[in-house]
């Protein structure tokens, strides 16, 4: 863990003691590996099983409270990429975002997050609204994506996503891609 980590590391756990939260040895460990980035955009089930490799007592429920707690805090940002489960991510900034495509699940970050979190700031203190950290999820088409879009003909070539949820359900598999056809 390098000087970085170990500052962050220190952070978190003064902010617990000062909430009056004591610091477990499992919740160490689940922040431990939030910090060391072993489970970056991670999910509850991914970050369980990097912090069970690290201390197998430590069962499925104390990360879910864990992180429930740390989210509360605003100590991790808390996410839907409409996958039906929430990713977690330590925070960087007061406001964060994440463009995902709808299509192929791809997740990015915005170049020069801090301008755009001054502008957001902006509108909501002219709406006399005071924000708390969080992650600010985009939902649209990548590069990549979009240009296979441009080479349909058909409607029924078209990814899921852009003819409403549900649609030919059975043919969207939104990890491998949307496209009802791999030949695209």
């Amino acid at each position: 863990m390098d000087q970085n980590d170990q500052t962050k590391r220190e952070e978190y756990v003064e902010a617990l003691k000062k909430a009056g939260f004591r610091l477990t040895n499992q919740r160490q460990t689940i922040i431990d590996v939030l910090i060391e980035g072993e489970a970056e955009h991670g999910n509850i089930q991914l970050i369980w099983e990097k912090a069970h490799e690290k201390d197998p007592s430590i069962g499925i429920a104390t990360v879910y409270r864990t992180i429930g707690l740390l989210s509360d805090m605003g100590l991790l940002y808390r996410f839907s990429l409409d996958e039906g489960f929430e990713r977690f991510e330590l925070p960087s900034s007061s406001i964060h975002f994440h463009l995902y495509c709808r299509c192929c699940g791809k997740v990015l970050h915005l170049k020069n997050e801090e301008e755009k979190e001054k502008i957001i700031k902006k509108w909501l203190e002219e709406a006399g609204f005071q924000p708390i950290p969080q992650s600010l999820e985009i939902a649209g088409m990548c590069g990549e994506c979009a240009s296979k879009v441009k080479e349909c003909k058909k409607t029924q070539d078209l990814p899921c996503t852009l003819l409403g949820k549900g649609w030919r359900r059975r043919y969207c598999g939104r990890r491998r891609g949307c496209f009802r056809h791999d030949d695209l």
